[in-house]
């Protein structure tokens, strides 16, 4: 990702003033190659996060998205088995994950098989969620490992089987 570096950081300052607003925590931004995060609705602190941080270093895309997503699911669960939290007036928000990337990632990332086991696992808690979770690869450069990559995810078929709850 380091040559594109440049072109992620502008991607990022568009993307995030044009989104920044729709949450009133504002945007959150998390790297694959690092535990570093940050949530602000200042496009400018965003980006400062965004330049102290290193483009090098593996990517493994199944780990972070479990970093991630694994707190939704935990929240949904929490949500669905404490009606006193719902009265409170605690709702959980729809996510939107935009994932920058070139595709290239460690042997061990699964991403097909770990997206289809999160839409299941969403579906298993709550049927009424489980579109609430959107996921876009946003694709950089064109090595011919990573557009493998993008192509499977593309494809469809994988994850054409309706997700129904048991």
């Amino acid at each position: 990702m380091n040559q594109y570096w440049p072109d992620v950081r502008s991607l990022l300052e568009i993307l995030s003033y044009m989104i920044k607003d729709a949450d009133s925590e504002g945007v959150e931004i998390r790297f694959s190659n690092s535990n570093h995060h940050v949530k602000s609705r200042h496009t400018t602190k965003l980006l400062k996060s965004f330049d102290r941080l290193d483009p090098k270093g593996s990517e493994d895309i199944s780990a972070s998205l479990q970093r991630i997503l694994s707190r939704y699911v935990l929240n949904l669960g929490e949500l669905t088995r404490s009606p006193s939290i719902l009265t409170n007036h605690k709702t959980l928000r729809p996510l939107n994950l935009y994932i920058f990337s070139n595709g290239k990632w460690s042997s061990d990332s699964d991403v097909q098989v770990f997206i289809k086991n999160f839409s299941h696992k969403l579906a298993q808690i709550d049927p009424r969620k489980s579109s609430h979770v959107g996921i876009q690869f946003i694709k950089f450069g064109a090595d011919p490992s990573g557009q493998t990559q993008f192509s499977r995810l593309d494809d469809g078929s994988y994850f054409k089987s309706s997700v129904t709850p048991s």
